[in-house]
C-alpha cells in the first residue's frame, strides 16, 4: 500500500473511531457536512462525501473500496486523500481531541441571575376556564398537568409577586403576564395588578401580556388593554369557523369561533395602528392534516378583515393532548407528520424568495429553525463547551406563580417542581440542585455524543413531566428535534445557493455562512 494512503486511512480510522461529531445533508445542487465543533458548513464532493459519510456512520474506510468506487489510480487517490485530510486538519472539522462538557457561565452565576436578573413573571391569575377546548393540556385526559380548577388569585398574592419582581428584576426592562385558565375571568384582578405595577415599578421599561380565549373581550375591555402602554395580547383563533368550533368549544360543548372572533375585532378597533406591535394570533393546527387545510386556514388570515403586519403564529397541539377519534382517517401522528413545515417552506420560496418581501402566513414555523441556522456561533477553531441546550436560567428568566403563591420556573413545567412561594422566598439550592445539577448529570453522556449539541433548542419543558426527568421521553424529543434542524440546514442552503442575500435581508444582519 502507498504510505500516504496509509497514513491517510490510519488518522481517518482513528477519528472514526473517537465518534466524531457532525452530520451530512444534500441540497438540490450540493452536498454538505455541518461540524459541529465549528458549525460550520462544509460543501463536499462526491470523494468527500462518501468518505464522511462512512466516518460518521462508522462504515469501513481502505484503498480497494476507494480505488474501485472512484476508479482511482493508486497515485490519484493518494493525493485526494492527503488532500482531504489537509483540510480536515486546517478547518479543524470532526475534532476528537477535546473534553466535551456543559459550559453556561449564566447558569454558573445561579443566585446572581434569580437575585438581580428576573425577566419576566407570569401570574395565573386564575384556574378557571370558560372553553373546554378539545386539545387542552388542562383536561382530565391529559395527564402531565394539572386538571381544569377552579381556584383564582388573591390581590395580596399577585402584589406580592410583582413587589418580588421589583425587587429581583431585570434593571432595564420586565414583563408580567397574565396567565390562566382564562386570564379576562379575573379582569378585576389583572386592572389591579397593571395599576399597581405602573405605580411601583418606575425605574424600567414594563410591559405586560395576556393569552386570551378572546370569547370575554367586550369594546370596554379593548379600549382599557389600547389604554395601558405596552400591553400586548396573544389572542387564540385557529382559523376559519368549521376549524375552529371543531376543537375550540365552550362547557357546553358550543362553538367559539363567533365570539372569538368579534373579540379579535374589538381589539383590532381599539388598538388602531398598534395592532402591529401589540397584537398577535394564536392557531393550533389540529388533525386531520392536510396542505389544503393549510391553504384554507391562511387565506382566511389573508383575507380583509385582519389587518396586515399581524402575526400570525401556528403549532401543533401538546403530543398526547389530543383524543385519539381526531386521528381517524389519517395514516400518520403528530411527532412524525411534516406537513406544516413543509407549506410554510413551500409558502417562503413562494412568497420571499422572488421579491424579498419578508411576508410569511405563518413565519414563526420556518424562522425558528433559519435563524438557528443564520445566527449559530461559527468558530475557526473546534470546541465542545457545551450550552445547556436551550434551557434559560431557571428562576431568573422567569417564573410562574400558581393562584396561591408557589412558584415554578415556566408555566409549562407542572408537578411536583414548586420551588418557593412569593410570601417567603425562592429555594436556589433546590432549583440548583434539580434543573441544573441533576440535569447535567441525566444528559451529558447524550448531548456529548450528539452533532446537535451546541445548536439544540430544547429545554427543561420538553424533559420534565410531573417533575420527573423523563428520560425516554427525551429520545423521543431529541429525535425529533435533530430531524426538525437538518431540515432546517437543506432549506437554508438550498435557498441559499439560488439567493445569497436573501437571509441577510430577513434578519438584517451578516450571514455566517462558511
Amino acid at each position: 500500500m502507498n504510505k500516504n494512503i496509509e497514513i491517510c486511512l490510519r488518522n481517518l480510522d482513528y477519528i472514526k473511531k473517537n465518534n466524531p461529531l457532525g452530520v451530512l445533508f444534500k441540497t438540490d445542487n450540493n452536498s454538505y457536512l455541518f461540524d459541529t465543533g465549528t458549525c460550520k458548513v462544509v460543501r463536499c464532493k462526491n470523494f468527500e462525501f462518501y468518505i464522511l459519510d462512512c466516518i460518521l456512520s462508522n462504515r469501513t474506510l481502505s484503498q480497494d473500496i476507494l480505488m474501485e468506487r472512484f476508479r482511482l489510480e493508486e497515485e490519484d487517490l493518494a493525493k485526494k486523500l492527503i488532500n482531504f485530510c489537509n483540510i480536515i486538519k486546517s478547518e479543524d472539522l470532526l475534532n476528537v481531541t477535546l473534553k466535551r462538557s456543559f459550559v453556561s457561565p449564566n447558569h454558573n452565576n445561579l443566585k446572581d441571575n434569580i437575585e438581580s436578573d428576573l425577566r419576566q413573571l407570569v401570574l395565573e391569575v386564575t384556574e378557571k376556564c370558560n372553553l373546554r377546548c378539545k386539545y387542552c393540556t388542562y383536561s382530565k385526559d391529559f395527564n402531565n398537568t394539572r386538571n381544569h380548577g377552579y381556584k383564582n388569585m388573591s390581590v395580596d398574592i399577585a402584589l406580592s409577586a410583582i413587589d418580588y419582581l421589583k425587587e429581583h428584576g431585570n434593571k432595564k426592562e420586565v414583563v408580567i403576564s397574565f396567565y390562566g385558565g382564562e386570564p379576562l375571568i379575573m379582569v378585576d384582578l389583572i386592572k389591579k395588578c397593571v395599576a399597581y405595577a405602573s405605580k411601583t415599578i418606575t425605574d424600567r421599561k414594563l410591559i405586560f401580556t395576556t393569552t386570551t380565549n378572546l370569547t370575554l373581550m367586550t369594546p370596554k375591555l379593548a379600549n382599557y388593554i389600547s389604554s395601558i402602554e405596552n400591553f400586548i395580547v396573544i389572542g387564540s383563533l385557529d382559523g376559519p369557523k368549521d376549524i375552529h368550533d371543531k376543537y375550540r368549544v365552550d362547557i357546553n360543548n358550543s362553538g367559539t369561533f363567533d365570539k372569538a372572533i368579534n373579540g379579535l375585532k374589538y381589539l383590532i378597533n381599539a388598538l388602531g395602528d398598534d395592532c402591529k406591535s401589540r397584537l398577535l394570533i394564536n392557531s393550533v393546527y389540529t388533525p386531520i392534516y392536510s396542505k389544503q387545510k393549510l391553504d384554507y386556514i391562511a387565506n382566511f388570515f389573508n383575507e380583509d378583515w385582519l389587518p396586515e403586519g399581524i402575526a400570525n403564529m401556528i403549532t401543533y397541539p401538546e403530543d398526547g393532548s389530543v383524543p385519539s377519534e381526531f386521528y381517524k382517517g389519517m395514516d400518520t401522528r403528530y411527532d412524525v407528520e411534516d406537513s406544516l413545515f413543509s407549506w410554510c417552506k413551500q409558502d417562503f420560496v413562494d412568497n420571499v424568495m422572488p421579491n424579498n418581501k419578508n411576508k410569511l402566513s405563518f413565519k414563526d414555523v420556518i424562522d425558528g429553525g433559519l435563524k438557528a441556522v443564520h445566527k449559530r456561533r461559527v468558530s475557526s477553531s473546534a470546541d465542545f463547551n457545551l450550552p445547556l441546550n436551550g434551557c434559560c436560567v431557571p428562576g431568573g428568566q422567569r417564573i410562574f406563580i400558581s393562584p396561591n403563591g408557589d412558584i415554578r420556573i415556566c408555566e409549562k413545567i407542572m408537578g411536583p417542581t414548586i420551588v418557593g412561594n412569593v410570601t417567603n422566598s425562592i429555594n436556589i439550592y433546590k432549583i440548583k440542585s434539580l434543573y441544573i445539577d441533576d440535569y447535567c448529570k441525566l444528559s451529558i453522556d447524550d448531548c456529548s455524543n450528539c452533532w446537535l449539541s451546541k445548536t439544540c433548542s430544547l429545554c427543561y419543558a420538553h424533559f420534565y413531566k410531573n417533575g420527573v426527568f423523563d428520560t425516554e421521553g427525551r429520545k423521543n424529543q431529541c429525535k425529533v428535534s435533530k430531524l426538525s434542524f437538518k431540515s432546517a440546514l437543506e432549506f437554508y442552503w438550498n435557498c441559499y445557493e439560488k439567493n445569497p442575500e436573501i437571509f441577510d435581508f430577513m434578519y438584517n444582519e451578516k450571514s455566517l455562512s462558511s
